[in-house]
């Protein structure tokens, strides 16, 4: 469950203005003084080593930022990508760390030379004076090179060089210098990941007729757009989609406090499985329940819920529904409902129940902080993990302002991976017809926090394979309060924060007027 969230950043540093497009998010120039121009023309082997190389500054560590800070070499070392992985397809920063001896202020240049596709690329430079050792929260002290979407390939390669006045050739070039990395002068491979890393989102919006009003969310064109940059920002995949379906007409009221939004959650669900979603689409319930979020809100609110999805087999359950509000508080609670259907937990901070048991203990991610710096593709801010009353947290907690966590970004890649490299659908082929002999049916219900069962009003689902869930066992009722000579398991998905959850339930062979679950018995 979401409840409301303040708007997305916390501390930023300027990366400088930059265009953006949402595929991959390609920007202009970095900030702190960085730029992606100066081009420095390649050399038979690397641009730089016709240059003089540096002797009183050196290499300490490089790092990509594609949402969160990845290193990539510390101390001068090689080390496997931290904490995160580098994403193909998606715009990233390079930056690079470097560290003057006492005394040193100078200008340097700083050369980025990059190969891929098995040709060496133009070069990129960025000059400046360097003082001191360089931060993160000081711009002036590092080099950041932006790399276009399309540049962040699975064999790029690079290599980094600090060189003095360029129009001064090196007599000869040393054998290792650590004013360049790697200090041999080669290049090394970055270790950017091809996962076909997309997620697709069906947003449905709920035409709401409670209140006889036929209101609709807000799915114009920009709205979707902020849907869209939203979700590229914090997920580790090069590309969103997202789709508008058809209005789904809704008659029962959804209130702030909660009451209803299991009942739209389990229509949205069934109308998933109806539609015969492909295995790697998630659906999306937006509504507006009231004129305006403020008067839907005004004393705190349900903004969002969705199932914890725990098994990324469970495409059936990838389903989550929330206020679809003109801005950005919308988009930020479909990040985080979908990140629910992702089976991420929560984070903890804000009094969330049912938190992350394997959420990081050390002191950089206490209260569900960032643990490192982070950077935003879209606008090409970097985001200070910082502290006091600005501090980000992460976007699967109930603490403002938001942003993800390099644990938060490696979990969701990961089931990314799992989701676009297992398409085995659970419901029926688009376009099929449903096979008796190879689908089961399902009722959908809704169990609260006091054990009470109620079915789902709609018809039954038909799937083609067991869901995996929480097996809980129940007992059919026949007629004249027989049991059914058959018992049989569940399938229990809890809600994220809220007591209770949905319940698959297999519909058997023999007609049944009621079920015994948990020792108590409800009619179907």
């Amino acid at each position: 469950m979401k409840r409301s969230l303040a708007l997305l950043l916390g501390v930023v540093v300027a990366c400088g203005g930059s265009s953006a497009s949402v595929d991959g998010a390609s920007g202009g120039s970095s900030g702190g003084g960085a730029s992606s121009g100066g081009a420095v023309t390649p050399g038979d082997e690397h641009a730089a080593l016709q240059l003089k190389l540096v002797d009183d500054v050196t290499v300490q560590d490089i790092a990509i930022f594609q949402a969160v800070r990845v290193n990539v070499v510390k101390a001068g070392e090689r080390v496997a990508a931290e904490g995160a992985p580098i994403v193909a397809g998606r715009r990233g920063v390079i930056r690079v760390y470097v560290q003057p001896n006492d005394g040193v202020s100078r200008a340097v240049t700083c050369v980025l030379s990059v190969k891929a596709g098995g040709k060496q690329l133009e070069a990129k430079k960025v000059t400046k004076t360097i003082s001191a050792p360089s931060d993160d929260a000081k711009p002036a002290t590092v080099f950041d090179f932006d790399l276009k979407p399309e540049e962040v390939t699975t064999d790029l390669s690079y290599s980094v060089s600090l060189v003095a006045d360029e129009a001064t050739p090196a007599a000869s070039a040393p054998a290792t210098s650590d004013a360049r990395y790697p200090r041999a002068g080669d290049f090394e491979a970055l270790g950017a990941t091809e996962s076909s890393s997309v997620v697709k989102v069906v947003l449905v919006p709920v035409q709401y007729m409670a209140d006889g009003s036929g209101r609709l969310p807000d799915v114009s064109e920009d709205q979707v757009e902020v849907y869209r940059q939203t979700m590229l920002s914090l997920y580790p995949v090069s590309k969103v989609e997202i789709t508008v379906r058809e209005p789904y007409v809704w008659q029962n009221a959804i209130a702030g406090n909660g009451s209803g939004w299991d009942t739209i959650l389990n229509a949205i669900t069934r109308l998933r499985s109806q539609d015969r979603a492909p295995a790697d689409v998630y659906y999306y319930g937006a509504f507006a329940p009231r004129t305006s979020f403020g008067s839907f809100c005004s004393q705190g609110c349900v903004t969002g819920l969705s199932s914890l999805v725990q098994n990324p087999g469970d495409s059936v359950m990838r389903a989550s529904v929330g206020v679809g509000y003109t801005g950005p508080r919308s988009a930020e609670t479909m990040a985080h409902e979908i990140g629910h259907a992702h089976g991420r937990p929560h984070a903890p901070c804000g009094g969330a129940q049912g938190t992350d048991p394997s959420w990081p203990t050390t002191a950089a991610y206490k209260n569900a902080t960032l643990g490192v710096w982070g950077f935003n593709i879209i606008d090409g801010t970097f985001i200070n993990p910082g502290a006091g009353a600005s501090q980000p947290h992460d976007m699967m907690s109930y603490c403002d302002p938001t942003w993800i966590s390099d644990y938060q970004y490696n979990a969701l890649f990961q089931r990314v991976v799992a989701v676009n490299g297992n398409q085995a659908s659970i419901a029926p082929a688009p376009g099929s017809a449903p096979q008796p002999q190879k689908t089961r049916s399902y009722r959908i219900a809704a169990v609260d926090g006091a054990g009470n069962l109620a079915f789902d009003a709609g018809p039954a689902i038909q799937l083609d394979r067991e869901p995996v869930g929480e097996l809980r066992s129940l007992r059919f009722v026949g007629k004249n309060a027989a049991y059914l000579p058959v018992a049989s398991n569940a399938h229990f998905f809890p809600y994220d924060h809220l007591p209770g959850g949905t319940l698959l339930v297999p519909e058997p062979a023999t007609s049944y007027e009621a079920v015994e679950f948990q020792g108590k018995t409800f009619k179907r």
